[in-house]
């Protein structure tokens, strides 16, 4: 038999050997291949995904709602999107100026108040939208916003800012109240008489009767339902039944702005403290006060919106001014109290009646108008997409989807139009209807001056001052400490 010599049999393992580490490795050099492919591609897909911090002040349901939306519509466009509500607003203006010095680019988006949109802007960190977008696709895009809410998106003939939604202030009251009210409040008429006598010379308006509608009510009527249900115990109790904002914020200060508004105030005469608006809401307050036609809990507990809902679900207000969102959370509990109505808000007038019997001063059913808008920091990671993000959580679909989930007041025309047609009957439409209805009778935006800083501090501590712990319904003895607060704190009457 033939056998291979040595050599040769060592020289065949030897190739064997070699093919088979040749083999394992070009396995290791693939696998090594397909690591690193793969890691290449995994680093890309993480790094193609860019991260903005959107700004936003809502209450805890909608930020989980609106962060649901806008965390899908950013993985579309490769954006990991992250809603921030942890900052206070007070100091969302500093967070973009520390943006603007260290070159960091987080924030893409801020919804702001509208008494904040003019400083943001005059401070140079709001990005002109013009600056965004080509000017005939802006006019194209506002056009379908309504008309009120696009006033304060435009500041020195430039859009800075898109509207996100409104708010305004409606008359909520208990029908089943107000109708005992109406068939028996003339019981009380010569009380009421003589109580508005100490104050004006002159009681009731002559021919004065209680309007069964209160989408017809002044104020001279909340002093007849305010005197009624004061003197009238409901389940044991004998308390005031009106009420509204008495917190230490920015609320009441919206409040009290309506009732000047309602006066017959204005961006032009608002100017000054001293006005007659001023005076005249002040003695209205002062008298509901020392009367106590208001619950006094609302100063002494500090109630805002949410404390005013729970009185209302205890029964113990039946009426007071409420925005859309609160009345849509008082719809959840309605099986604790009898129907509810709402109407646009009473006709100011003055105190003081002239020689025809009627009010000397004739006022208006104006609401303070309080908006949101979205801006573009200067700062923002990409502008365009900012734009794009902005314009998406203002389409149609969710303008309409949180308008019925949160009571938010659209500022889209079509979404307005769509429910102004709508044949529901049903509370939710109810409300919006009725805002559609205060929006036509009249709305006031809120001047920067009066909506924050020292004259919105001013006007609080006035109102707690005069009304709350002096009484003062004397316009003279109004005038007098108005003076002497203006003197101490070195405040223009004017501003």
């Amino acid at each position: 038999m033939f056998k291979k010599p040595k050599k040769l049999e060592r020289n065949v393992k030897i190739v064997q050997r070699g093919k088979r580490n040749c083999v394992y490795g070009t396995k290791v050099v693939w696998a090594t291949i397909l690591i690193v492919c793969f890691s290449v591609a995994l680093s890309c897909r993480v790094e193609r995904f860019r991260k903005m911090t959107v700004f936003v002040y809502v209450p805890e349901a909608q930020q989980v709602w609106l962060n649901q939306h806008v965390k899908k519509f950013g993985l579309k466009h490769n954006w990991k999107i992250e809603i921030s509500t942890s900052n206070k607003l007070e100091n969302l203006p500093e967070i973009l100026r520390l943006e603007t010095r260290t070159g960091e680019k987080n924030v893409g988006l801020v919804c702001v108040p509208s008494e904040m949109a003019k400083s943001l802007v005059k401070s140079g960190l709001i990005k002109p939208l013009i600056e965004v977008c080509n000017p005939e696709k802006l006019e194209t895009d506002f056009s379908e916003y309504l008309s009120v809410a696009r006033a304060e998106c435009k500041i020195d003939g430039k859009y800075y800012y898109l509207p996100d939604r409104l708010e305004v202030f409606l008359l909520f009251y208990v029908k089943s109240k107000v109708r005992e009210v109406v068939q028996h409040w003339s019981i009380y008429r010569t009380q009421i008489n003589t109580l508005l006598r100490n104050y004006n010379r002159f009681g009731l308006p002559r021919g004065y009767q209680l309007e069964a509608d209160p989408n017809q009510w002044d104020f001279f009527d909340l002093v007849v339902v305010g005197y009624y249900f004061s003197h009238t115990p409901y389940d044991g109790l004998l308390v005031p039944r009106l009420a509204h904002r008495g917190r230490y914020y920015a609320g009441t200060v919206h409040e009290l702005v309506t009732r000047i508004f309602a006066m017959g105030g204005n961006k032009s005469n608002l100017s000054s403290l001293l006005a007659d608006p001023v005076v005249d809401m002040l003695q209205w307050e002062s008298l509901f006060v020392k009367e106590q036609f208001y619950h006094p809990e609302m100063w002494d507990s500090g109630w805002a919106g949410n404390e005013i809902l729970w009185q209302i679900i205890r029964k113990h207000v039946f009426v007071a001014y409420l925005q859309p969102n609160e009345l849509f959370r008082i719809n959840e509990s309605r099986q604790y109290f009898d129907s509810i109505g709402i109407a646009v808000l009473p006709k100011g007038v003055s105190l003081e009646i002239g020689a025809d019997g009627q009010p000397q001063r004739i006022g208006t059913r104006k609401s303070a108008l309080h908006g949101w808008y979205w801006g573009i920091p200067v700062t923002s990671p990409d502008p365009k997409f900012s734009y794009k993000l902005a314009r998406f959580i203002t389409s149609f679909n969710l303008q309409m989807e949180a308008a019925f989930s949160f009571g938010s007041m659209t500022v889209r025309q079509d979404v307005l139009d769509k429910i102004v047609k709508s044949s529901d009957t049903s509370w939710n439409y109810q409300v919006f209807r009725m805002g559609q209805k205060q929006l036509k009778t009249g709305v006031e935006i809120i001047p920067d001056y009066l909506a924050h800083g020292s004259v919105g501090v001013s006007l609080l501590n006035l109102w707690r001052d005069i009304c709350v712990q002096n009484h003062l319904v004397d316009r003279r003895r109004i005038k007098a400490v108005l003076k002497t607060y203006l003197e101490k704190t070195k405040q223009p009457s004017t501003y």
